[in-house]
């Protein structure tokens, strides 16, 4: 009958998730890029202006989404090309969850105005944004400790790691800033949706709660991780990215008729 057949790779369950994810992500954003140039060029500048009832949106609101839309594009492959250059292995919950946060951010929050429809969209995604990257920071010293170029004890690990994600947060801030200066934008939502301009506080309020949403994200991760590599324990490994010298490839089986996970005895 069958026999085990190293040789024949199949994908496991969470990779095949990761797959369809990824290509279902991929198409909804090349969607919505096409349908933003289309709107860059048709939709009215003001709200004034006579077809202005016609669009849901003014041309700089599509002009947004085509900017954060063409920068999803380009970062959604950097995680395959980082692994695939560094020889690293990067777990398929983290490329989910990458992907995932991706399509939130875009897709549904600026295409489909999340921001605006629900009052903590941007709050959930800053904290998931800076809990992975937390557990980045965290990777990253795991993986030099390891290498012997550099020997830090937990402590540390855990204030590179908090810094590390709270450092993304903030740059990702400035370049909201300037792509709102240079661009006449609404990336940190200073103005309304309707185009009122906010002052004081408000004005404010957007940019000051991502930076303390990204604080409490990444002290989160980062103090899992001080938590889990005291006492040595294994349930933080999902998360973190590893040399392929140091995962353990899993047997493969072959796919018979009683599905993947059975495999037929020798005759």
């Amino acid at each position: 009958m069958g026999k085990l057949k190293q040789n024949w790779k199949i994908k496991t369950r969470g990779q095949k998730a990761e797959t369809i994810i990824f290509i279902v992500v991929l198409l909804a954003l090349i969607g919505t890029f096409v349908f933003s140039v289309v709107g860059c060029i048709i939709a009215p500048s003001t709200a004034d202006s006579p077809d202005a009832e016609k669009f849901d949106k003014l041309k700089g609101d599509y002009a947004l989404t085509l900017i954060m839309c063409f920068f999803a594009l380009v970062v959604i492959f950097l995680p395959s090309l980082i692994a695939k250059k560094f020889k690293m292995v990067i777990p398929s919950f983290m490329n989910i969850l990458f992907v995932l946060f991706l399509f939130g951010a875009v897709y549904l929050g600026e295409a489909k105005k999340f921001y605006y429809l629900f009052k903590h969209w941007d709050d959930l995604l800053h904290i998931i944004s800076s809990m992975m990257m937390g557990a980045m920071g965290f990777s990253v010293v795991t993986l030099l400790n390891k290498t012997n170029r550099i020997n830090l004890n937990p402590f540390f690990v855990w204030i590179f790691s908090f810094c590390f994600a709270l450092t993304i947060g903030a740059l990702w801030e400035i370049i909201e800033y300037i792509v709102d200066t240079v661009g006449k934008l609404n990336s940190q939502k200073y103005m309304t949706e309707a185009g009122e301009m906010l002052v004081g506080r408000e004005a404010l309020k957007d940019t000051m709660m991502d930076l303390i949403v990204d604080c409490a994200g990444g002290f989160i991760m980062s103090t899992i991780g001080f938590i889990s590599l005291r006492g040595k324990g294994k349930f933080f490994d999902t998360v973190l990215i590893k040399n392929m010298t140091d995962v353990q490839p899993e047997p493969v089986l072959e796919a018979g008729a009683l599905g993947d996970a059975e495999v037929c005895a020798e005759a």
